[in-house]
């Protein structure tokens, strides 16, 4: 009986060791997690700030006011022409219809 309770003592001790080296290395950490967790909220903070202004700039009004400002018409206000094509020759067509598709293959 007696073995066994300085076998558990000595794995307590042991483990009480070990957290109290962790600690002791790890005392430093606290300010710079508290530091390093302020820069991450004031970078969302200025993503979420750059996000909107982006958005405003970017909103069909500004685009539009842009494009009048650069002398752009709307496409509705465009004048409208028309032109007639024509079709392809019936030689052409056959000639491109007939040519076979040819593919290598290289391999590296």
């Amino acid at each position: 009986m007696r073995e066994r309770v300085v076998k558990y003592l000595s794995y307590y001790v042991a483990l009480v060791a070990v957290l109290l080296v962790v600690r002791f290395a790890t005392r430093g950490s606290e300010a710079e997690l508290r530091d390093l967790t302020q820069q991450a909220e004031t970078l969302v903070t200025q993503s979420s700030t750059l996000r909107r202004d982006i958005s405003k700039l970017e909103s069909p009004a500004r685009v539009r006011e842009w494009a009048v400002q650069n002398k752009m018409r709307p496409f509705s206000t465009a004048p409208m022409e028309t032109a007639s094509l024509e079709p392809l020759s019936v030689v052409l067509a056959a000639e491109v219809i007939s040519q076979k598709l040819k593919v290598d293959t290289r391999w590296r």
